[in-house]
């Protein structure tokens, strides 16, 4: 049996959300969806932000408990958030905001389950607010609302979501700091937070395709692929070559950008070609450039990336070859390279994320695929009737098909090289394995 590589669109019911997933994020803790649906966490975990049931930091990824068929994560100070393949969204950690939605303030160091939502495409994260944006372009919010971040025209705090007034039509949304971000499907901007208790349309820019926002400051990507900043620029975080703030947008010094993070202070891009620039505070070594200095001007990090992720003071990049290499602040472990070094200005390893759980093992017995790597086609030998799905390594399904036993051919001239993530579901369980296209 023969079939061609299509790809999957947003509205296939059994994966609603993937087309925004968010597979790398970061903050003070780190996190990673595995092509498992699993979910792995490191770093500072004071609040049980690592959801592995404790308190205890951790240098290398832990598996959060009692969670499956995660499809996108988010990271905030002391919590984290992830949404789940059935549009629900479970939280753990601290929960002085009211950031787990369950209509208390009771921290959790174990994933609850948000109330009241469902139907959920994406999720982001502010210092101590959650966003969620539903499959009918509608954005709810909760948690911490003192600088007006959850939209909702008031400034109290919210244990339970609540919709944000005055937007329908989202399609994307961002969240760091007190600022909330979300981008409509006529590709208008809207901003609310930092004192503004409601969204409203940010018009100083047109053709934005993507945004990311930082600690007092914003960064947008515009469909000619340039990079334009605004707000605070103390540590050149803005990236045109000055350390003046600016309450309008200017260019950012790079061009040819495919997608971009704003951090706390410091900001990221990956280009088309694979390659990793960051700019902006670097007490921490977070720039990555071998030391310390502040740059007002991005800086070429490392090749061969295809996902990035901004933390308060670290960053981490998921290369194409499946690999994960960190830098900069790391007294908790948040680079997960198992060291107790306190930083690293330039950029190391990380190790033993996604390990196998036996199933892999046993996965064996139920189906084997080759060759491995790949270059125009792909074979699976499948033992009983199958679910088949390949992932990309931002987390989105771009092949979905039930076989009967047999041999599955799949036709991939159409997939850049890479990593891929072959899932297959059967009676005996899920099976996933990495394969390679050279």
């Amino acid at each position: 049996m023969k079939t061609r590589i299509q790809f999957i669109l947003l509205s296939i019911l059994l994966f609603p959300c993937l087309s925004n997933a968010q597979v790398l994020s970061a903050c003070q803790q780190s996190a990673y969806v595995c092509g498992s649906g699993a979910l792995n966490t490191w770093g500072r975990n004071n609040y049980g932000q690592l959801g592995n049931g404790n308190t205890t930091s951790s240098a290398q990824p832990v598996t959060v408990n009692n969670l499956n068929g995660v499809v996108s994560v988010a990271c905030a100070s002391g919590a984290t958030l992830a949404l789940k393949g059935d549009g629900t969204v479970w939280a753990w950690g601290s929960n002085t905001y009211g950031q787990m939605g369950d209509g208390t303030n009771i921290s959790s160091y174990l994933p609850i389950k948000v109330n009241s939502l469902s139907g959920i495409v994406a999720i982001a994260a502010g210092f101590g607010q959650f966003l969620a944006l539903k499959n009918d372009g509608t954005v709810w919010a909760w948690g911490r609302n003192g600088s007006g971040e959850l939209g909702d025209g008031t400034k109290t705090n919210r244990n339970l979501p609540v919709k944000v007034l005055n937007l329908t039509g989202v399609k994307s949304i961002a969240s760091n700091g007190v600022a909330s971000m979300a981008l409509k499907n006529d590709s208008s901007l809207w901003l609310w937070g930092n004192t503004v208790s409601q969204a409203y349309q940010y018009t100083a820019l047109k053709g934005v395709i993507s945004m990311s926002a930082g600690t007092d400051y914003y960064l947008v990507l515009r469909a000619d692929s340039s990079v334009w900043a605004w707000g605070e620029n103390s540590w050149g975080q803005l990236g045109n070559g000055t350390n003046l703030d600016s309450s309008t947008p200017v260019k950012t010094l790079i061009g040819g950008v495919k997608s971009i993070e704003a951090g706390e202070m410091f900001s990221m891009a990956l280009k088309y070609d694979g390659t990793v620039w960051t700019w902006g505070y670097n007490t921490s070594g977070q720039l990555g450039n071998g030391n310390t200095t502040y740059s007002k001007t991005p800086l070429n990090i490392l090749s061969g990336a295809s996902v990035i992720a901004a933390g308060d003071r670290h960053a981490l990049v998921l290369k194409s070859d499946g690999s994960m290499w960190a830098w900069g602040y790391n007294v908790e472990g948040q680079l997960g390279n198992g060291t107790s070094l306190t930083m690293s200005s330039v950029p190391v390893k990380s190790t033993g994320f996604c390990q196998t759980t036996g199933l892999e093992e046993q996965g064996e017995k139920e189906f084997s695929l080759y060759p491995n790597p790949f270059s125009d086609q792909l074979k699976l030998q499948l033992n009983e009737a199958s679910e088949v799905v390949v992932y990309d390594l931002l987390g989105a399904a771009i092949y979905h098909s039930r076989q009967e036993a047999g041999v599955l051919s799949i036709e991939t001239n159409m997939l850049e090289k890479g990593m891929y993530m072959v899932q297959v579901r059967s009676s005996a369980g899920i099976v996933t394995k990495k394969v390679l296209k050279q």
